[in-house]
């Protein structure tokens, strides 16, 4: 099919194959385009010289299928462009992480970020608070904080990760690669760049009834030092709340 598709642009082959297949097919095409990008990215950029290209084709193939069954949860639907928003927390698909996000201003003492992250069986896996001296407004902050979980994601060796805020204009900049001159861009850009290292990656919104974790560990005190992360014997408070969330 791709031999007859228009090659003159990305845009219009695009066009042109959206045209051509269902919605389940465009889903899995796209799927395979992204594959494609990433491997192409890891020989480029990380200079690796060998890509199992099938394997993580089938990986970005499948994390669409289970994305896709867990929105359908959540809305009825499958997933679309619409920004859908998560009324509560739900586990995420196998062989993927949850991490939540949220932001604490503090009035004129800095922004702290809290992060969560659990696996499919919503069991606690770290939970992480950052304070800085920054004077931000609330969507800073907030963008501030995705940033915080997916560089924290990264650097403790996570892979497959879905980021999940109660923030719909920091959900909505991720998802589309918003472009911009303000200071806040800088931290969006910062986020895409730290996701596409991912082997697999999703931004979700949630509403706050959903975000109580991360909205709690946001507010941890951090002593002496600017980050706190805890990644065992969490506070029986935690445990609870992440329970409540299965019920």
């Amino acid at each position: 099919m791709l031999l007859d598709a228009p090659s003159i642009s990305f845009a219009d082959r695009l066009s042109w194959v959206a045209r051509k297949l269902e919605s389940e097919q465009l889903r899995t095409f796209m799927a395979l385009v992204w594959a494609a990008w990433h491997c192409r990215n890891k020989v480029i950029f990380d200079g690796s010289g060998v890509v199992d290209a099938v394997s993580v084709a089938a990986g970005f193939v499948r994390l669409n299928e289970e994305y896709s069954l867990y929105n359908a949860k959540v809305s009825g639907t499958t997933m679309s462009h619409v920004c859908t928003s998560n009324a509560s927390w739900l586990p995420p698909p196998s062989n993927c992480v949850k991490l939540n996000v949220d932001a604490h201003v503090l009035e004129g003492n800095g922004v702290s970020f809290g992060a969560v992250i659990r696996d499919e069986e919503g069991k606690l896996l770290v939970a992480a608070v950052k304070r800085i001296g920054a004077n931000w407004q609330p969507e800073m902050a907030e963008a501030g904080a995705a940033r915080y979980g997916v560089e924290l994601a990264r650097r403790l060796g996570y892979s497959s990760v879905i980021l999940e805020s109660d923030s719909l204009k920091v959900v909505r900049a991720i998802k589309t690669r918003q472009e911009g001159v303000s200071p806040i861009y800088i931290l969006y850009d910062d986020i895409v760049g730290t996701c596409s290292e991912f082997f697999q990656f999703m931004c979700v919104h949630v509403r706050r009834t959903g975000n109580t974790l991360a909205h709690c560990i946001a507010r941890w005190e951090t002593g002496i030092d600017s980050e706190r992360i805890c990644m065992n014997s969490f506070p029986q408070s935690l445990t609870t709340l992440a329970e409540l969330d299965l019920t």
